[in-house]
C-alpha cells in the first residue's frame, strides 16, 4: 500500500511537472529538434588548431563551408559531431545548433537567412549552454556552470535575422566570500544578480522570491527554485 501511494505521489508529480512546464511554454532543446531541412546535411569537423568547421550540404554538394569557433564536437567517439534542428530565432525557418546538448558543453546556432538562402554564423560569443525554449515570448535561455560555486543563465532575443545575447543572471553560492562580513541576520544562502554582457550589476535580489519572473521560468525548468 505504501509503494501504491508513493507511486501515485510521484505520477502526480511528473503530471504538475509536465503541467507546468507546458503553462511556462518553456521547452528543451530536445523538445524543439526538428528534422533537417529537406536536401540539407551538414558534416562538422576540426583543423588541427581545433576550430571546428561546419561544411553544409544541399542535394549532396557543398554549398557552404565556415569555422564555428570552439565548440565541442568529435570529442567523445566518432566522426560526426552533435547536430541539432531548431528554430532559434522563431522566425519559422530551422537553424543549425553544433555542439552537445550538455551542462558544461557549448552549442553554436548558425541561423538560416531567408533572404540569402544561406547560413550566418553568428560569432564565437553567441554560445549557449543548455538551451531552454521560451516558446510564449520568443526567447532562448542558456543556462551553465561558470564555475564551482556560481550559475549563469544568458538571455537571447531575436535580433535582425539572427539573435543576440541582451543580459544574464548569476547566482552564486559562496556563503563564505560572501557573507563573512555581513550581519548574521542579514546572511543569505545564495546571491542573485542581473548583470550585462560586460558583468556589470543591473540589479540584485536578497531571495528567490523577488526574482522576475524572466529569470524564474528558465531556473524553475532546471530545478533552481530551491536556489
Amino acid at each position: 500500500m505504501k509503494k501504491l501511494f508513493v507511486l501515485m505521489v510521484c505520477v502526480l508529480f511528473a503530471a504538475h511537472a509536465q503541467a507546468q512546464n507546458e503553462k511556462l511554454g518553456l521547452k528543451s532543446l530536445s523538445e524543439c529538434e526538428g528534422d533537417a531541412p529537406e536536401g540539407i546535411d551538414v558534416y562538422a569537423g576540426e583543423n588541427e588548431e581545433g576550430m571546428a568547421i561546419l561544411t553544409i550540404f544541399k542535394n549532396a554538394m557543398p554549398v557552404q563551408t565556415m569555422k564555428v569557433g570552439y565548440v565541442n564536437v568529435n570529442r567523445y567517439g566518432g566522426d560526426i559531431s552533435f547536430v541539432h534542428y531548431a528554430d532559434v530565432n522563431f522566425d519559422g525557418h530551422t537553424d543549425i545548433l553544433i555542439g552537445m546538448d550538455a551542462p558544461r558543453n557549448y552549442i553554436t546556432p548558425i541561423i538560416y537567412n531567408p533572404q540569402t538562402a544561406k547560413y550566418d554564423y553568428q560569432g564565437d560569443d553567441i554560445t549557449m549552454q543548455q538551451p531552454i525554449f521560451d516558446m510564449d515570448n520568443k526567447v532562448v535561455y542558456g543556462g551553465g556552470a561558470g564555475s564551482a560555486a556560481q550559475f549563469y543563465f544568458t538571455k537571447f532575443v531575436p535580433a535582425g535575422k539572427g539573435i543576440k545575447a541582451q543580459k544574464m543572471f548569476r547566482i552564486t553560492s559562496d556563503p563564505v566570500s560572501f557573507n563573512k562580513n555581513s550581519d548574521p541576520q542579514f546572511r543569505v544562502k545564495f546571491k542573485y544578480e542581473e548583470i550585462d554582457m560586460n558583468e556589470k550589476l543591473i540589479r540584485g535580489f536578497n531571495t528567490y522570491k523577488q526574482i522576475p519572473a524572466e529569470w524564474k521560468r528558465p531556473m524553475e525548468k532546471l530545478g533552481f527554485e530551491d536556489w
